[in-house]
């Protein structure tokens, strides 16, 4: 699948997912997926938990369909989500490794 082809904005493919086309929001994963995961990233410090964190965010968006209805960038809605889901990821790896020092 060309990841890049669908030229639709953010709200045409929020809207067309909402009616029910899952490739929309395939294109949509894969167009916010790399800016997820480095974000994350940024956060967690471990690529492990950035690759669970944008897991989580995407499951956390598609919980919200059919009805999402976006009004600021993906991105500002995002970065809440991948922020606390971020902190927690870290929280557990912490608590993780202070028990088993």
């Amino acid at each position: 699948m060309a990841r890049d082809a669908d030229n639709r904005t953010d709200l045409e493919l929020i809207e067309a997912i909402n009616d029910g086309d899952d490739k929309a929001f395939e294109f949509l994963y894969f167009r916010y997926r790399d800016w997820v995961t480095n974000l994350a990233f940024r956060f967690t410090g471990h690529h492990d938990d950035a690759l669970d964190v944008m897991q989580e965010t995407f499951a956390y968006l598609v919980r919200k369909f059919p009805g999402f209805v976006l009004t600021a960038q993906m991105t500002t809605f995002l970065y809440p989500a991948v922020r606390n889901l971020s902190i927690a990821a870290r929280k557990k790896r912490q608590r993780a490794t202070s028990s088993e020092e």
